[in-house]
């Protein structure tokens, strides 16, 4: 099972410059886990960057096709485990630690998870 990080499905959804691998990623894998805070990240980006709520719309629907897994209060307490002195927003835990609790393999364009166990870093 893989997780993918919020800028994977925003490079995805916007064709931007790793496209090609989160599109093998997504489109490849039959079990594509997406923790909630990606969905708040991606909807929040797209309209932001579009200037477009139904495009933002679109692509949380594409990814609900997905396993959608939601945000539980034992996972916070796993997130809270890595604060550390990692540069990782709260958004950010929350994937990594939901994506852990699920057995998935978080890809990422995100360098504040290099290093951590189960990630596969896009740079």
């Amino acid at each position: 099972m893989i997780s993918i990080d919020s800028n994977g499905w925003i490079d995805y959804f916007l064709d931007e410059d790793k496209y090609e691998v989160f599109a093998q990623l997504i489109e490849g894998t039959d079990a594509v886990l997406v923790p909630v805070p990606c969905l708040y990240e991606v909807y929040r980006d797209i309209r932001h960057q579009m200037n477009s709520r139904r495009a933002a719309e679109v692509a949380i629907q594409s990814m609900t096709h997905h396993i959608v897994v939601p945000l539980e209060h034992q996972t916070t307490q796993f997130a809270a485990q890595f604060e550390g002195n990692r540069k990782l927003s709260a958004c950010d835990r929350f994937i990594y630690a939901i994506s852990r609790q699920h057995g998935a393999t978080l890809w990422t364009k995100d360098s504040g998870f290099v290093g951590l166990p189960d990630v596969r870093y896009v740079g």
